[in-house]
């Protein structure tokens, strides 16, 4: 395997244990909550920043490439969240996540929307 695929794939690796270790916790409910938030930050980290290692080595040149690296940064943000404090700050940064996920959405509908809603030849009925 190519090397500059082995450090997003790792990540990638690690993000899933750490996911799954939030599960085991979740279900069999041990731990604490600041244990619990760190294991969850590490993974949403994780794959921020495999997804953002990933636009630099496969996707440069690509559409959309920076929106795809905003979408790296996301997850960190989400992750950074999710260990901070309560306050003003941990809202306003969980208000830029949200946003951030919604605009995608956004994007991807807009773009897809022709594709997905293609006229039929009878009559005004659309299929999906």
């Amino acid at each position: 395997m190519n090397l500059i695929l082995r450090i997003p794939l790792i990540g990638v690796a690690v993000a899933l244990l750490a996911s799954l270790s939030l599960f085991i916790i979740d279900v069999l409910n041990i731990g604490n909550p600041g244990l619990h938030a760190i294991v969850e930050a590490l993974a949403l980290i994780l794959i921020g920043l495999s997804f953002i290692s990933l636009c630099f080595t496969i996707c440069r040149g690509q559409d959309k490439y920076h929106w795809r690296m905003v979408m790296g940064i996301t997850f960190c943000l989400w992750g950074i969240e999710a260990i901070m404090p309560h306050g003003l700050g941990k809202f306003l940064v969980r208000d830029v996540v949200i946003l951030l996920f919604i605009l995608d959405l956004v994007l991807i509908i807009l773009e897809r929307g022709p594709v997905i809603f293609k006229k039929q030849n009878m009559g005004n009925s659309y299929s999906v």
